[in-house]
């Protein structure tokens, strides 16, 4: 929103079109919707490729699909949420920083887990912790674009809305 405030021409990408629009039109000015499947390297590539050189990139995925205790998390769960989470991470990454112009960023979300993990959350700490040395890997070897990350605690969204409402209440209390 404050990107697009101050003139920005904003890209919202994902899966769903329809909802990239729907976030696109509620920015407003010069922002545009756009599809990409984050684990098709194909998509995010021709993603870059048809669309002018960003100065900004910003990557904020989710992997929270495989919560729970560690011994109880089916195998399959814990290998999508990585595949979303860690390497969608790594896709977006390597297409951005051949595409951005100079000067430009990449910033990626990740979440505190990887830093202070928590019960329930081992997939999101392993993914978030792999982020993190990514992060320092590329703030030295892409260089002078800048690479950061964000980690947010955890944050009252509807990425939540899976968790039954009084211990969605309890958890936010």
């Amino acid at each position: 929103h404050l990107l697009a405030a101050e003139g920005f021409a904003v890209t919202v990408v994902g899966r769903d079109i329809q909802r990239a629009n729907a976030v696109a039109a509620e920015l407003g000015g010069d922002a545009t919707g756009r599809t990409a499947g984050v684990t098709d390297d194909g998509s995010v590539a021709a993603l870059f490729a048809d669309m002018p050189p960003p100065r900004h990139v910003i990557v904020s995925l989710a992997g929270g699909s495989a919560l729970g205790p560690f011994v109880d998390i089916d195998a399959e769960a814990f290998r999508r949420a990585l595949e979303v989470k860690l390497f969608g991470y790594l896709n977006v990454a390597r297409h951005a920083l051949r595409a951005l112009t100079a000067g430009g960023s990449l910033t990626f979300v990740t979440g505190v887990s990887g830093m202070r993990p928590a019960p329930s959350a081992s997939c999101l700490a392993v993914a978030n912790m792999a982020i993190g040395g990514l992060v320092e890997t590329l703030a030295v070897e892409a260089a002078p674009v800048r690479v950061n990350a964000v980690a947010p605690g955890t944050t009252d969204t509807p990425a939540w809305s899976r968790m039954p409402e009084q211990a969605r209440a309890a958890l936010f209390d």
